[in-house]
């Protein structure tokens, strides 16, 4: 699950949602960013260091395109 890949600590009573990786930690409290709410304009609050990550990570771990990698293993599962 995503979360639990994240290193992700959620403290529901204190309203806290602490991310971890590679010795970096960020801290969200939802209460905080509750209280700016602003009626008339409809928010929505994300974690924008998760979408950085998940790029560099999958450019790390996925170093050819997806199609290359399935036609060359393709050609090497029938050359055996």
């Amino acid at each position: 699950p995503f979360l639990a890949t994240g290193r992700a600590l959620i403290d529901v009573e204190k309203g806290e949602l602490m991310l971890r990786t590679d010795g970096e930690q960020i801290l969200f409290n939802v209460f905080e960013a509750m209280k700016r709410h602003d009626e008339d304009r409809p928010q929505c609050h994300r974690v924008k260091v998760i979408e950085e990550v998940v790029k560099d990570v999958f450019a790390v771990e996925t170093p050819s395109p997806p199609l290359e990698r399935i036609i060359v293993n393709s050609i090497d599962e029938l050359e055996v």
